[in-house]
């Protein structure tokens, strides 16, 4: 019985590993992460490194989001309190891919009128 089912799990296995070379390769963008310095942005900028060809670090507190050359896409990670740290301002104008982890991404999205508010 288990030999008829080895060409069901084999096929799959030589198709995907035929392109392994192609499911390694770094995508081709230039990644911005902004958040508090840690070890949580350690590991944050050791995957992204690990994913894209360029990787940038800005601090939570000096990112400025209007000026950004050259930046594909920005990972904003912080999880403080709300109620002591201001949310960034965002320029009505801002049409950068940005992904929001924490908190503060809800703030963020609340500002900007999203529904993703407190999702």
């Amino acid at each position: 019985m288990a030999i008829r089912f080895l060409p069901h799990v084999l096929v799959p296995v030589l198709a995907l590993s035929a392109h392994a070379e192609q499911f390694a390769a770094k995508h081709e963008f230039k990644v911005l992460y902004v958040g508090v310095p840690g070890e949580r942005q350690d590991d944050f900028v050791q995957f992204l490194k690990s994913q894209f060809t360029a990787v940038e670090i800005a601090e939570f507190g000096a990112f400025q989001p209007g000026a950004l050359p050259g930046i594909d896409m920005v990972l904003v990670d912080f999880d403080g309190d709300a109620r002591k740290d201001e949310p960034l301002a965002f320029p009505a104008d801002y049409a950068r891919p940005t992904v929001t982890i924490g908190l503060m991404g809800s703030y963020i999205g609340s500002r900007l009128g999203l529904k993703t508010g407190y999702m």
